[in-house]
């Protein structure tokens, strides 16, 4: 037996459930696209050999989500191999993790109304495979036009977590005097982002919210912002000087760390420096 073919009434295929006693086995086929967003599947054995996704006998290179489905199931697209992934409008919520060199959403609108959530966890995920839900180094598409200046909408108070973790095109963000805080790991990875203006408004940035940025450079202001979450701007390798006037009591671990290019930081008054913020930085 080479391969099996999986019908819409299997909704969970758990860990290593065709291990033992199929040695030939190297391919699962999926009776439809809906079907499949429905499941939960973690870690079988062929689809950890075959990385491609096989839909009613084919090969599936670019996905087309179709309309209303509203969700992937845990880890449903995590072992497969995809050239890209078009979200329908109807789709508001990832459990689990994706890999594609283009994703693309129907609209603005869609895409903050994204819930990335984790609370079931493959025994062999780890910190860093759940910080980039849509994978590392994809291009970001909305109604079929590439995203390489996202403007934040006005109705945005929040950036969620995770939304543009791995985004590889995005070499510019515009913030509305309008949002608050930035979410864990919300542009993690975008390694392409230079230019970054953060306002006034924002006063907080999470954990990991920059991190490997590694195309923010030259001077950055972080004009109210008083709260850092671990490892914010960590890795960002062209950072020269930073200024946090208004940053209070006791900072986080390591908010700068790798930022090999930092010699310069202008800190507020209220700011005790209990742990080492500024590790690899030549500061």
């Amino acid at each position: 037996m080479t391969s099996v073919t999986i019908p819409e009434t299997i909704t969970k295929i758990t860990q290593d459930a065709f291990m033992d006693g199929c040695p030939n086995l190297t391919k699962l086929y999926f009776s439809s696209v809906k079907a499949l967003c429905n499941m939960t599947l973690w870690n079988s054995a062929p689809v950890e050999w075959d990385k491609r996704l096989y839909v009613d006998g084919k090969v599936i290179d670019d996905l087309e989500i179709p309309e209303g489905v509203t969700e992937i199931k845990s880890s449903a697209l995590r072992y497969f191999s995809l050239k890209s992934i078009k979200f329908p409008g109807s789709f508001i919520a990832l459990h689990g993790n994706v890999s594609a060199g283009r994703l693309e959403y129907a609209s603005i609108e869609q895409m903050f109304k994204m819930k990335v959530c984790f609370e079931v966890f493959d025994p062999n995920w780890t910190e860093t495979v759940a910080s980039y839900p849509f994978g590392k180094g994809y291009d970001l598409y909305v109604g079929g036009q590439e995203v390489k200046h996202l403007e934040i909408p006005d109705y945005v108070e929040s950036i969620p977590d995770y939304l543009f973790s791995g985004v590889s095109n995005l070499q510019s963000v515009s913030f509305h005097d309008g949002v608050r805080s930035i979410g864990n790991s919300a542009f993690r990875g975008c390694k392409n982002l230079k230019n970054l203006e953060i306002p006034h408004s924002v006063t907080s940035i999470s954990a990991y919210a920059f991190e490997g940025c590694l195309g923010l450079e030259g001077a950055l202001a972080l004009p109210n912002v008083a709260t850092f979450g671990y490892r914010a701007f960590g890795d960002c390798s062209s950072l020269t000087s930073v200024e946090l006037p208004s940053a209070k009591g006791e900072l986080e671990w390591r908010i700068f760390e790798g930022c090999t290019k930092l010699r310069k930081v202008f800190l507020g008054r209220f700011i005790t420096i209990m742990h080492p913020m500024f590790q690899g930085c030549p500061v």
